[in-house]
């Protein structure tokens, strides 16, 4: 730790003790327990897809989000599962992209990011969908939006094929 010249030995491991306590408590968060339920759902991954794109169908804001949050969650232990029916689900992802509601449309710009990153090459077929709704929400004039998309952005040119990244990011160019 980088000592500040005004500050004793004391304050500095008080600060120390606190880190390693807000460490410890990270580490017990909701977002285990959250985490932990939901691998007993992942069961039968084949349900939890079908379940997920019903949620995100409803027009109820918080089932959107659960939906889409199981399909996250599905992107990181069952891959397999998501490839039979990717573009249908990138489609339901596309729309909830363009969502309205800032909340919903955050949480469909982290999973779109989410599907590049464990999928990779296989999100080439859905580049021209994904390449278009990231690039007309990195325009957004929210802060938070365009950062989740730029985000989202740089996952999608980190994992997936270089060409045809280049190929839907200049066929999708967004002129204002």
């Amino acid at each position: 730790m980088i000592r500040k010249p005004g500050l004793t030995r004391a304050v500095h491991q008080r600060k120390e003790a606190s880190l390693k306590k807000a460490t410890i408590n990270l580490a017990n968060s909701p977002e285990k327990s959250r985490q932990k339920s939901n691998l007993l759902l992942f069961a039968k991954p084949e349900q939890v897809l079908a379940m997920s794109l019903n949620m995100i169908r409803s027009s109820d804001c918080e089932k959107k989000i659960e939906g889409l949050n199981f399909i996250y969650d599905l992107a990181q232990l069952h891959p397999n599962v998501l490839v039979t029916r990717l573009h249908d689900i990138c489609i339901a992802i596309d729309k909830e992209v363009r969502n309205l509601h800032s909340v919903v449309s955050r949480v469909a710009l982290g999973t779109m990011g989410h599907l590049h990153t464990h999928l990779q090459k296989l999100m080439d077929k859905e580049l021209n969908w994904t390449a278009r709704a990231l690039l007309l929400k990195a325009g957004d004039s929210k802060a938070l939006i365009r950062q989740e998309a730029n985000v989202a952005l740089e996952k999608m040119v980190k994992n997936c094929s270089p060409i045809r990244v280049m190929k839907a990011l200049l066929n999708n160019e967004v002129i204002k």
